[in-house]
């Protein structure tokens, strides 16, 4: 019975949610083929420490599923030497793109908040993901919001799913 709530609302949220892309005309030219995840930053208000990875995770596999190389960001704990905030100028972005032999790197931040009252309880989801070319510079951003929590894998799935669509379709002039 479980499975068939997560299916539906599975469902749901890939037809309800809306991705809205913006991408810079440069960045139709050349077709990304390899992809670097890079940092999330994780503003979820209810204490769960995996959500940031599980999206991370889920966003790598629809990459991967379209024919992308995909590669991780370690993270700032596993003792390489990467930055564990968010990279904010293009030179940073430009040498771990060419460390990483990254067309594409992504990073962005995701937020969940619950809200109302005893009676009626209300999730806030929002996920925003910044786009940047091998050498450094932003070409593009992408913003999705719903009324779902993240802890649900199957919800995961799908709005992963449904950005990965988004840039790999405005990306491959497709």
């Amino acid at each position: 019975m479980k499975q068939i709530i997560s299916l539906i609302l599975a469902v749901c949220i890939a037809s309800c949610a809306h991705v809205d892309i913006a991408v810079r005309e440069e960045a139709r030219r050349s077709a990304p083929r390899s992809v670097l995840i890079g940092h999330f930053e994780n503003r979820v208000m209810d204490y769960n420490p995996f959500i940031v990875g599980n999206f991370r995770d889920f966003l790598a596999c629809e990459f991967f599923a379209r024919g992308y190389t995909v590669r991780h960001l370690p993270p700032p704990d596993s003792g390489k030497d990467q930055p564990p905030d968010l990279l904010a100028d293009g030179a940073a972005v430009q040498e771990l793109a060419l460390k990483q032999d990254a067309d594409l790197v992504i990073q962005g931040t995701v937020f969940e908040a619950r809200y109302g009252d005893a009676v009626e309880d209300r999730i806030s989801t929002a996920i925003t993901l910044k786009l940047y070319n091998k050498t450094g510079g932003l070409v593009g951003t992408a913003r999705f919001i719903a009324r779902d929590t993240l802890a649900d894998a199957g919800a995961v799935r799908a709005l992963s799913a449904k950005m990965v669509q988004a840039i790999h379709t405005k990306l491959s002039n497709e």
